[in-house]
């Protein structure tokens, strides 16, 4: 049974989960088709343009810059609909468009599952090529390439979802400054984008941990077991009290431009500390011209990543849209039963029912953000149409986005 408390840290809730957790236990979370909803996260915005937000397993940071860009989605299958007719060719066509619709689901399904498979976390049976030190004399330590390749791999995953580039990389340069992070993080035992100074730490290891902490997503787990990839996960839900009005983390993972990453580990006797580097633009050619950046994207998609008590997510490309007269309405349907959400600013809710836009600049500066209520599971309710009015483009016409989602398991 996970032990849950809650610490309240300069303005920050922290909900620490005092079990712990092995890599075999995280695996079989992703692959597993439990309807329990991933726990909430929460966070702030301060001054020095940082977001701090935790999960009762976890907790994580991600820091914001203003940024404009492009953005990209992919498209997946359509959902074709047949009606009941008499036993006549119109009846065979729309049987044979049925079969169609049943083929295309399973290629699409089995791509996806095959894609999962490739970048699917493997054991690493260590941590450290070195193991940092986190008291003085302060040492970094490197973590192994398994370990690494995990994290890597997850973040691919997750891309790959949203029909961004999976073109990413780490490297040497910025796995450094992330460990010089996670050191320092460890060292005070806190989570913040701003740590202060210990005073046995000299100025150069200092100032690289701080360039960390000023420029990444941060994760802290209650376990020292903790891995890259369930903090990539945890950043994707973003979905807790401190957290929903944002996504800030989520943003800037499905990023366009971000080519380049960096990932640091240190554990402190209590818990474990992940800063991962975000803020690259490399990517200039690849998947940015697209009208938007979708979670969960639309076609087919895994419940495996997304729960019910995470918000969808819809980030408009700047180059198509004319920001200041959008004033964007989300209507969520379920195929399925018929249910209907309708949201307005009135749904406030950050443990129900929420909307909102926010254009602040974590990654893509515009975000619709909604989540409905009254969702146990995505197993009854798979098939979702999601339907956003209110929208200008650059020449000043009315614009309508509309698509649809269809959960299945991994």
């Amino acid at each position: 049974m996970k032990l849950k408390f809650a610490f309240l840290v300069a303005g920050l809730v922290l909900t620490i989960s005092c079990s712990n957790r092995d890599k075999d236990e995280v695996l079989n979370e992703v692959n597993s088709s439990s309807s329990e909803e991933d726990s909430s996260s929460s966070g702030i915005s301060s001054s020095s343009e940082a977001e701090i937000s935790s999960s009762s397993s976890s907790s994580s940071s991600e820091a914001k810059i203003s940024s404009s860009s492009s953005i990209s989605s992919s498209s997946s299958s359509i959902y074709l609909s047949s009606s009941s007719s008499s036993y006549s060719s119109s009846s065979y066509l729309s049987s044979s468009s049925s079969q169609q619709q049943s083929n295309d689901s399973s290629t699409r399904i089995d791509e996806i599952r095959a894609k999962w498979q490739q970048y699917q976390p493997q054991n690493a049976a260590t941590v450290f090529v070195e193991t940092p030190s986190v008291k003085n004399p302060y040492e970094t330590g490197s973590l192994t390439t398994e370990f690494l390749t995990n994290g890597l791999n997850m973040f691919k995953f997750v891309r790959y979802l949203a029909g961004l580039s999976e073109n990413i990389v780490y490297t040497d340069e910025l796995n450094d400054i992330a460990q010089h992070g996670a050191v320092l993080l460890a060292s005070l035992g806190q989570l913040t984008h701003t740590p202060s100074k210990p005073a046995d730490m000299d100025d150069d290891f200092y100032e690289k941990a701080y360039k960390s902490t000023t420029s990444a997503n941060l994760y802290m787990s209650g376990s020292k077991t903790s891995t890259l990839e369930d903090a990539v996960k945890t950043f994707c839900d973003d979905s807790g009290e401190s957290n929903i009005g944002a996504l800030g983390h989520r943003r800037w993972m499905l990023h366009p431009p971000l080519e380049k990453i960096g990932f640091g580990y240190a554990t402190s006797s209590t818990a474990s500390y992940i800063p991962m580097q975000i803020f690259d633009k490399s990517n200039t050619t690849e998947k940015l011209d697209a009208e938007y950046v979708l979670w969960p994207n639309k076609g087919y998609f895994p419940n495996n990543f997304f729960k019910t008590t995470q918000a969808w997510s819809v980030s408009l490309n700047s180059k198509n849209y004319n920001f200041s007269k959008c004033k964007p309405t989300v209507k969520l349907t379920s195929l399925d039963d018929g249910k209907e959400w309708v949201f307005s600013t009135s749904d406030s809710d950050k443990k129900g029912k929420y909307f909102n836009v926010e254009t602040s600049g974590y990654g893509t500066p515009y975000c619709i953000i909604f989540r409905p209520d009254g969702l146990s599971s995505f197993n009854s309710n798979k098939r979702f149409k999601v339907e956003i009015e209110g929208l200008v483009d650059k020449s000043d016409k009315a614009q309508k986005i509309e698509y649809e989602v269809e959960f299945f398991t991994l």
